[in-house]
């Protein structure tokens, strides 16, 4: 190889080796629905060495297939949209490291028939469009290119050659580098893992492109040379063969095939090979008719010998000859091949069952001893034979019966007893040996120590336990909390400063007794209370008389009244005298600005009917002056179609409320000038005349230049029209609610449970506080839930409902209105409110806690309704399971909101059934439409530097839209919906919403590209024919459906050129440069944005430190910016010079002693009357307020100047703002932070403080803020509202969710008409795939894991089966799965849960009557690890902690560096896949990287729990096919559904020996048995229709036992060096993903440490929450709080320092110091002699020493870990 070839491998390698790929769920979180491509040669390299098919001494084909029929069935299965491509330049790739080029020829055929197979059987997909099979020579083929050009394809799955040679490596990347130039994504198929309904693989960004000017030419190895006598014997075929002497027999294409290449074999054959090839002839087509006449099961062969003899060589010379001769007929297309589309031939397609290696090698030394054949296999042998051989056939070989298998049946497994009133029900049916328990002597003594704990009484009771004192260190952190909470309400309801005005509630107003009983009526109908009924001696039958009260209530109104009266005639002359002012300013727009303001001062409702719309008609006015002054200046220019939309907007507002008859006369004569269409006008009957003179003149023209008002209002008048859809009033809200709104209140009045799906801005807000407000009049006991998907949505919900509702309860202090219950943060108590909010995994924590299930009233009872918000988070890769589990458990009606959900008919669907078993009934409401529009632009600068002129407001009409008004930027370029779309994702249009313009534009465009008779027939209508005169957003919906329906029917029948009307619409810039970093371009983008008036803005990036250095770089350019201005401005220079010479003034003044002396206040001298010195400080306060203040007191030369600062200071007060900051000083911020909050920047991600991230949510809500740079935190529910949307740069997490999420805060409602949402460094094309990006389907995962099994055990003995704990357990047991997809799977989830007890009773966990046992409750507190959980309680069980923690207090550092080498083992695990990029920096680190072997003993403790699970599961197996399966033949391939082979064993046990009964047949065709190794083989490898789910068996793989790939050693490093930046540069650990990792490790050890001291404690009563400060979050302010503590605790100590034996706080104390001091502790006898009879034991088993050492140790290993990462953070 040349020096120079050799030189770009490497640089290809080294390309690839520097990526970091994120993982993710590449459906569900990334396409959904949407295309990708599978690398067809990739697929077929992965598949063929991941099932370890047999290629190398047989050659089983049919296990080929069905490999990859396996592997696309799994990407079916998940809803998967994709095409399969085939490169022949590439076609080498497909072979597998180490292949000899005498096996080259397997793949080769396989390549061939599989492209031939799967282009005839392949299935729908969901969207009922067939996955294409396509065969490209290379990637400059013009087919491929043509494919990619009309294609949105997503991202292309590939091999990484990982486990290859160098040489193959690099052609495996050098295809991905292909791609990746491409900008396309690529994702790693050889990491592909399965898990439920999700597909996590490496997803490599194409956005940055691959290497520049890199050109890579590898030098291909022909490998697939077709064999001299291979091409000869395809030479030989005849053209036409003669199939009709074999129709009797079969109608096998394989048949036919196989004997044409026979003959043509035995043709080219010289005369003295003849008899061996006959041999051969004859074997293979035994072969063949075996095939033929067998089921799977019979044809399990064993495996042949390597060739050694030569006669054994030229058997496989000719079955290579024989299986070139078939890739050639296929390639060439020989007339006995039928074409891929063709359905009509007469023979049948089996050619993917063309050879079994094995039989045939069988077969031919069958013959060769004269050894039988079964009868049914010779009968049709040799009418193969005869047809291929003639009169050389010879005589038929011997037959014989073999062992009949269709009588053998599959033995029950076994199972350990088990019987519970709950679950038995579910278990009925399943039939299962008796298997006794197995003994455990080390988990014996493991349990007769846990049990002394459980059981202890060595701890007397000396003193009276005294109530559980609220931790001060929480408490004060909650007071802190409360008091933010204040202000963050108010900024969520634009309160004034941090004020709030919540509405009170009251419970049940009916008065009631003292005893709680409703008091009856008095008699004779008199009211209640004293001030009930009449009058006193009031005549009877006389005039009803005015009582006291009456006559107030009259005397009342009349004050009332009259001050109406009087705030009207203010109100109107107030307006009077503005309008005067206005009308002297002589600047229109400035003056439209003014009135405009004001009319938003003046929008309550009494002001406004006192003006009676006379605001309204003077902007009116003034927009005519404007467009007149327009049409002056700019005579060729634009006609100013956008002022007209704008003043019949106005008038169409006057129109709502009672007009003066001035206004309404002069609207009169305006609509007859211009020639609108007529509006119902609104009589009033203010008396005032006009407060100026309308400018009738200004309009004369407007009838000459607006042709139609209905083209003007589609065209323009967009983003006013009336967006109501049949709004009534309703005594329910305070606002009339739109006909979908009014069905979402009947729901929730009705009891029901209700799904609403409806974008962001409909109004679905008032939904959740209807709902809560029911709750809270109802009664002072109900509860409602709310769960969020995130604490940052947890928290500003708490803020809305404090802001929102108040209530007095009697109990004070015992109940709250609202309480916050996250993972590490607690507000009030979450089970004495009435309305909680929390995230899903605490409210499961709380409804599976038995102590919340029993009691006279207990909390699980009183939950009336559970509102969960976001509903779609049930698809997330990470805690969408629990999602979908509280669904199902949900012990109420729920209420489910959602904006994205790709199949709200099937998701209703499903949860209609969950809640029908529960008797709720469930309402699907869906809208469509958001409130304002979003139009799309995509940001194009054509010069690289910006012409910047400061950032000071400039005077702008408030033009909805980016691309209208007279002062459009040249660099943003607008993006029709329709120029996303091709004609291959034509069902992105359900999708897609189009505005008014949109659809007007489309109308236009198909009208000059298809004749009027094709309109009609697609049923397009005009404008004309369509709408009204006036038209509403209602009309334009129906409108935007007939068009999108015509688009449809015009592509479906072909009479529309799509490619041509979408290249109308394509904008593109041919000037624009090409932007290098999205970064760098944000700057100019957002000042674009400011000279637009389009600011606030949110820059979305899903990377947390692109984030950071995008938001610092707009900050460095305005300080840029700023110095060169005060370096070169004359203004500020002398603005300095005035500021200098003040500041020495004042300071010659503060040294001057004769200089004020007549200031200083006298001495006190005390008085008569004693008020001399009160009088001194009354004249020093007249003075001081007298005095002059300098405007350079407030001057502050360091501070940003206006025109160099994104912030409005116009929108919040200094003193507020300073507040703010103030109490940002406890943070440790980077200081550039709080300077970019000074210039109106702020960044937000999860990776920064609370309290910043709150500063920052508050500061944009109020309008200080205008540019914030966020990742995906603020999309999520989130109110922060902006006028623009910016994505700036791509990501893989850039998807249509999370694209619809962001895009979503566009546009706030109420303030902006239109939301403008810009693309910044974004590929075109990318752009085009996200906006056309249709919502994944939501898919649900397997709910019913072990531990969850493990947790409703609890709950049904914490509660002794209660009537809640059981409708719990019916609930996630009995009803559909959305992942399994309906009742069917029935079964299979019985058999899971069955063996899912087994293997708890096996874990010791589980009693036989279903109890928890032993650390049952520790597997609860450590849950969300699941599979870990399990791993480590097998090495607790097992002594292992035991044994290694007795040495704690002798070497602690040897014991913690141990434990953290296994508990990186267990937690938090993560892999690495490419170890060759790791390879350079390990051993030259500090870190270690990859993690050593665990310790001998620990694991063999997890091999063997390993190897426990496997047997259990093998059992599920086992007996799931025996109670299931018995009778049904795995024989179906399971993409294609193509049944192969006979139903049942017909031929006998040819081959001898024992067969598979778990394992699948088509694998078992490469011998492979039921020797499983791993719960992963046994998921992959286990027969057709038996549900196994890997993500849901508690199983640990081990390296390097399990698993070939190395954990990294992040934990382990970190413990060792502490240190987060070796971290990021040697482990490879993301920036913005580290703290996370460590945090999550810091909340591990704290569950382990909480559970075992309440084993010790024996107060282990459920899985409360473990309340852990956000550690690594105000550093400072912790300090201070641990201090305080810190003393309150050594005062505690001192009292309590006497008892015996109590548990400390911190377990790092030393314990042995209690333990000595004994002396006035009560011992009796029966605790001294246990003492002495455990001295003779080992130290780690001696009663409750061994865990108590446990939990000492794991105490020291969670303060040093913490101290480091408390460290390194602050």
């Amino acid at each position: 190889m040349a020096s120079s070839d050799v030189q770009e491998r490497q640089q290809l390698l080294n390309w690839y080796a520097n990526l970091r790929p994120d993982t993710l769920d590449i459906v569900g979180e990334f396409a959904g629905r949407e295309l990708f491509l599978v690398h067809g040669e990739s697929l077929i390299r992965h598949c063929l060495t991941d099932s370890k098919v047999d290629y190398n001494n047989g050659f089983q084909l049919l296990h080929a297939i069905f490999a990859v029929e396996q592997f696309l069935d799994n990407l079916a299965k998940r809803g998967c949209n994709f095409d399969i491509l085939f490169f022949s330049e590439y076609n080498h790739l497909c072979l597998p490291d180490g292949c000899s080029p005498a096996n080259a020829w397997k793949y080769q055929l396989t390549r061939s028939i599989l492209i031939r197979h799967l282009s005839r059987s392949v299935p729908e997909a969901p969207d009922s469009v067939r996955p294409s099979v396509l065969e490209f020579e290379d990637f400059e083929d013009s087919d491929f290119l043509e494919y990619m050009r009309s294609r949105a394809i997503h991202f292309a799955l590939c091999h990484d050659g990982e486990d290859a040679s160098e040489e193959n490596a690099s052609l495996l990347r050098h295809f991905i580098h292909e791609f990746i130039s491409r900008n396309k994504n690529v994702a790693v198929m050889n990491a592909v893992e399965w898990k439920s309904s999700k597909i996590f693989a490496p997803l490599i960004s194409g956005t940055e492109g691959g290497m520049k000017d890199f050109e890579y030419d590898p030098s291909v190895p022909d490998l697939f040379q077709v064999s001299e006598a291979g091409q000869v014997s395809f030479d030989n075929l005849e053209e036409e063969f003669d199939s009709s002497p074999l129709e009797e027999a079969t109608s096998s294409l394989r048949a036919s095939v196989s004997v044409a290449i026979c003959q043509a074999i035995r043709e080219s054959t010289e005369d003295e090979d003849q008899a061996e090839v006959d041999e051969r002839i004859k074997a293979i087509l035994l072969h063949t008719a075996m095939l033929e006449t067998s089921s799977l099961q019979d044809r399990l062969c064993p495996e042949p010998k390597a060739p050694n003899t030569a006669q054994e060589k030229e058997d496989r010379g000719f079955l290579r000859e024989f299986g070139e001769a078939a890739h050639l007929m296929i390639e060439e297309e020989h007339n006995l091949i039928p074409e891929a589309d063709d359905d009509d031939e007469d023979l049948e397609w089996d050619m993917f069952d063309l050879i079994d290696g094995r039989i045939f090698y069988d077969f031919v030394q069958r013959l060769r001893k004269s050894e039988s054949f079964p009868p049914k296999v010779v009968e049709l042998g040799m009418v193969l034979i005869k047809a291929a051989l003639g009169d050389n056939a010879g005589a038929a070989p011997a037959t014989s019966e073999p062992l009949d298998l269709s009588t053998l049946q599959i033995a029950a497994p076994a199972a350990t007893a088990f019987s519970n009133p709950v679950f038995d029900p579910f278990l009925k049916g399943i039939s299962l040996e008796a298997a006794l328990e197995q003994r455990d002597d080390t988990a014996k003594v493991v349990f007769e120590d846990l049990a002394s704990w459980h059981n202890s009484k060595r701890i007397p009771v000396v003193v009276k336990r005294e109530p559980a004192k609220v931790d001060p260190k929480a408490m004060r952190r909650n007071q802190r909390m409360e008091r933010d909470m204040v202000a963050y309400s108010a900024s969520l309801t634009n309160s004034r400063g941090k004020l709030i005005d919540p509405e009170t509630i009251v419970a049940n107003p009916k008065k009631t007794t003292a005893a709680g009983k409703q008091e009856k009526p008095k008699a004779n109908g008199a009211q209640n209370g004293p001030k009930g009924g009449g009058k006193k001696g009031g005549k009877k039958g006389g005039p009803p008389q005015k009582g006291g009260r009456a006559a107030a209530l009259a005397a009342v109104q009349d004050v009332q009244k009259r001050k109406a009266e009087a705030r009207t005639t203010t109100v109107v002359h107030h307006w009077s005298e503005m309008c005067a002012e206005f009308e002297n300013d002589p600047d229109l727009i400035s003056r439209y600005l003014k009135a405009d303001k004001f009319a938003y001062d003046k929008s309550s409702k009494d002001d406004a009917a006192a003006l009676g719309s006379e605001i309204e008609l003077y902007m009116c006015h003034i927009l005519g002056k404007i467009w007149r002054d327009i049409r002056v200046r700019i005579s060729d220019g634009p006609k100013g179609f956008y002022l007209m939309a704008m003043i019949f907007n106005w008038l169409q507002q006057c129109t709502k409320r009672p007009s003066t008859p001035a206004v309404n006369a002069n609207i009169t004569k305006l609509i007859d000038v211009t020639g609108m269409p007529q509006l119902p006008l609104n009589m009033g009957s203010q008396p005032q005349d006009l407060s100026f003179k309308f400018d009738f003149k200004a309009f004369k023209p407007v009838k000459e230049i607006v042709k139609d008002y209905q083209d003007l209002q589609l065209e323009f008048g967009g983003p006013y029209m009336d967006r109501r859809f049949d709004p009534q009033p309703d005594d329910r809200v305070r606002f009339d609610p739109d006909a979908w709104q009014r069905e979402v209140l009947d729901s929730i009045d009705a009891k029901r449970s209700l799904l609403v799906i409806a974008p962001t801005s409909a109004g679905k807000t008032f939904i959740s506080f209807y709902a809560m407000k029911q709750v809270l009049e109802e009664s002072d006991d109900g509860v409602i839930v709310y769960v969020a998907p995130t604490k940052a949505l947890v928290n500003q919900i708490a803020a809305e409902i404090n802001a929102q509702f108040s209530k007095k309860y009697d109990a004070k202090g015992a109940k709250s209105v609202w309480a916050i219950y996250t993972k590490d943060a607690r507000v009030h108590n979450p089970t004495g409110c009435q309305i909680l909010v929390t995230v899903p995994e605490i409210l499961q924590i709380m409804l599976l806690n038995p102590n919340n299930a029993v009691g006279t009233n207990p909390w699980s009872k009183r939950v009336k309704r559970i509102i969960f918000d976001e509903v779609h988070s049930i698809g997330q890769a990470e805690d969408g399971v629990i999602w979908e589990q509280l669904l199902l458990q949900a012990p109420c009606p729920i209420i489910a909101l959602s904006a994205t959900v790709g199949n709200p008919e099937e998701f209703k669907d499903w949860l209609a059934l969950s809640q029908s078993k529960k008797g709720y009934k469930m309402d699907l409401v869906v809208h469509k439409v958001r409130y304002s529009e979003l139009r799309k632009f995509i940001y194009e600068p054509t010069n690289d530097e910006v012409e910047f002129k400061g950032l000071k407001k400039s005077q702008r009409l408030p033009v909805p839209g980016l691309d209208e008004g007279n002062t459009k930027s040249e660099n943003l370029r607008f993006l029709h919906p329709l120029v996303a779309m091709n004609d291959r994702n034509r069902g992105a249009l359900g999708d897609m919403s189009f505005e008014s313009r949109d659809c007007f534009t489309l109308y236009n465009q198909l009208k000059d590209i298809l004749p009027s008779k094709t309109l009609k027939a697609l049923g397009i209508k005009s404008p004309k024919e369509t709408f009204p005169d006036v038209i509403a957003k209602s009309d334009v919906i129906k409108w935007e459906d007939q068009l999108k329906a015509a688009l449809r029917k015009g592509m479906e029948e072909g009479v529309l050129d799509f490619e041509k009307l979408r290249s109308k619409f394509d904008t593109g810039n041919s000037d624009a440069r090409k932007i290098t970093s999205h970064i760098d371009s944000l700057f100019s983008l957002a000042y674009d944005l400011h000279q637009q008036n389009a600011l606030p803005a949110l820059a979305f990036n899903y990377d947390r430190g692109t984030c950071e250095r995008a938001g610092e770089q707009v900050l460095k350019e305005l300080l840029a910016k700023e110095n060169a201005y005060k370096e070169t401005s004359s203004e500020w220079k002398s603005t300095m010079r005035k500021y200098d010479e003040w500041v020495k003034n004042k300071e010659r003044s503060t040294k001057d002693p004769a200089k004020g002396k007549d200031e200083v206040p006298s001495k006190r001298v005390k008085g008569e009357d004693g008020d001399a010195n009160r009088m001194d400080k009354l004249a020093i306060i007249k003075n001081e307020a007298n005095a002059e203040v300098s405007k350079w007191e407030s001057f502050d030369p360091n501070a940003p100047l206006e025109q160099y600062s994104f912030a409005d200071h116009s929108r919040l007060q200094r003193s507020e703002f300073d507040e703010m900051l103030r109490k940002l000083e406890w943070e440790k911020l980077s200081p550039w932070l709080t300077d970019a909050l000074h210039r109106g920047i702020g960044i937000h991600h999860d990776g920064l403080n609370r309290r910043y991230r709150q500063t920052v949510e508050i500061l944009f809500r109020k309008g200080f803020l205008r540019l914030a740079v966020a990742t995906g935190t603020l999309a999520l529910g989130i109110n922060m509202p902006c006028k623009t949307v910016i994505f700036t740069g791509d990501s893989t997490a850039l998807t249509a969710q999370n694209y619809r999420q962001a895009s979503g805060r566009a546009g706030r409602r109420g303030f902006d008409l239109l939301g403008n949402v810009v693309f910044n460094g974004i590929p075109r094309e990318r752009v085009y795939e996200i906006m056309s990006s249709r919502l994944p389907d939501l898919k649900g995962q397997l709910p019913v894991t072990t531990s969850l099994i493990l947790r409703l055990c609890t709950l049904l003995d914490g509660t002794k089966n209660s009537e809640y704990a059981v409708d719990a357990v019916k609930s996630l047991l009995s009803q559909t799965h959305l992942y399994l997809g309906g009742p069917e799977a029935e079964e299979s989830l019985k058999h899971h849960l069955r063996f899912s007890i087994e293997y708890l009773r096996r874990q010791k966990l589980l009693s036989e009557t279903g109890a928890p046992l032993n650390f049952a409750n520790m597997i609860g507190h450590l849950h969300f690890t699941e599979h870990a959980a399990f791993a480590f309680h097998a090495l607790l069980k097992g002594g292992y902690f035991h044994r290694l923690c007795a040495d704690i207090d002798k070497n602690p550092d040897k014991v913690m560096l141990e434990m953290m080498l296994v508990l990186s083992h267990v937690f938090n695990r993560l892999q690495v896949r490419k170890t060759e990029d790791f390879s350079a920096a390990h051993g030259k680190s500090s870190s270690l990287i990859f993690l050593p072997r665990l310790p001998e003993q620990a694991e063999k403790l997890l091999m063997d729990h390993n190897a426990d699970t496997l047997a259990t599961y093998k059992d599920y197996v086992r007996s799931f096919i025996s109670h299931q399966l018995q009778d049904k033949p795995d024989r179906v391939l399971p993409f294609t559904k193509t049944a192969v082979g006979e139903e049942k064993p017909s031929v006998g046990n040819v081959f001898g020996g024992s067969k598979p009964s778990i394992r699948s047949p088509f694998i078992a065709l490469s011998g492979h048995d039921d020797g499983i190794d791993s719960i992963p083989e046994l998921c992959a490898t286990a027969r057709g229709d038996v549900f196994l789910e890997k993500s849901v068996i508690p199983y640990l793989p081990i390296w390097p036992h399990d698993t070939p790939l190395k954990l990294n050693a992040y934990l382990y490093d970190f413990f060792k060096h502490g240190s987060m930046e070796l971290l990021i540069e040697e482990n490879h650990i993301k920036r913005s993903e580290v703290w996370y990792h460590l945090k999550d490790f810091t909340f591990t050890l704290a569950a382990i440490i909480k559970s075992l001291e309440g084993i010790i404690r024996g107060e282990d009563t459920g899985e409360d929450m473990i309340d852990l400060q956000q550690v690594g979050e105000n550093i400072d302010e912790t300090k201070q709080l641990q201090m305080e503590d810190d003393r309150e605790k050594s005062q505690k100590n001192a009292q309590v320092k006497k008892v015996k034996a109590k548990l400390q706080d911190d377990w790092d104390d030393d314990l042995e110091e209690e333990e000595d001091d004994n002396t006035d502790a009560a011992t009796d006898a029966t605790g001294l002699d246990a003492e002495r009879k455990n001295q003779d034991r080992p130290a780690w088993q001696q009663e409750g020493g061994g865990l108590l050492k446990v939990l000492q140790a794991f105490g020291k290993l969670r303060e040093e870990f913490d101290t480091k990462f408390k460290k390194t953070w602050a």
